[in-house]
C-alpha cells in the first residue's frame, strides 16, 4: 500500500488509482510469469494467508508460493477491487474485492472464486 500526504478526496483518488495500477502491474506479472516484478510489488512485511495453510512471510517467500502456483495446469487467475478504502488520516489504504483461480487436475478443473 501507498502512504498518503493528505486525506483530501483527491488523494483518496489518487490512491485509488495506484492501488488499481498495482492490481494489473500483479496481473501481468503473473500471467508473463515475471516474479521478480512480483516480488517487488511486496513490502518487507507482506503476509500472503492461504487457505487453510499457515502464512507466507515476505516477498520472496510469497514469489516463490505464486511461482509455484503458476506452474499448476492451464492455471488462469484474475481478480479486481470491488471497493478501496483510505483512512481519513490518510496513513492506511486497502482494497477488497473478487477473484477466480482456476486450473485442470487428473479429476477436472478447479474453479475458486470469491464474488465479494
Amino acid at each position: 500500500l501507498v502512504g498518503l500526504v493528505s486525506s483530501s478526496p483527491a488523494s483518496a483518488h489518487g490512491v485509488s488509482a495506484q492501488i488499481n495500477e498495482r492490481n494489473e502491474t500483479w496481473l501481468a506479472a503473473f500471467k508473463q510469469r515475471d516474479f521478480a516484478t512480483l516480488e517487488a510489488l511486496f513490502t518487507s512485511n507482506a503476509l500472503l494467508l492461504p487457505s487453510n495453510s499457515p502464512p507466507i512471510e515476505g516477498p520472496k517467500a510469497i514469489a516463490a508460493v505464486w511461482e509455484s502456483w503458476s506452474e499448476l495446469p492451464n492455471v488462469d487467475i484474475d481478480f479486481g477491487a470491488n471497493r478501496i478504502v483510505v483512512s481519513s488520516s490518510g496513513d492506511l489504504a486497502y482494497d477488497y474485492g473478487w477473484y477466480t483461480f482456476d486450473f485442470d487436475t487428473d479429476n477436472g478443473r478447479v474453479m475458486a472464486q470469491s464474488l465479494s
